[in-house]
């Protein structure tokens, strides 16, 4: 009997400690998921235009400058 009342209050305590687990789980998902949506962001915004998204593309190398005149060139004439 003398030990059963320590034991009660170990095994009592422990739900706050799988609690604190399960928390602690769910914020890490929360910004891993954050971190990888928010890695997407800086490609291209929803307000960029077609014309600044390729500017950006021609200045990282991304293309050479004939491609970037020819699509340039296929953007101005969706915009007349």
């Amino acid at each position: 009997m003398m030990g059963g009342d320590y034991g009660g209050s170990v095994m009592g305590g422990m739900w706050f400690f799988g609690l604190l687990f399960w928390i602690l789980i769910i914020i890490g998902l929360v910004f891993i998921v954050r971190w990888l949506t928010g890695r997407n962001s800086d490609i291209s915004s929803p307000t960029e235009s077609a014309l600044e998204v390729l500017q950006k593309r021609y200045a990282r190398s991304e293309i050479d400058q004939d491609t970037y005149e020819q699509i340039k060139h296929d953007i101005d004439e969706k915009n007349q």
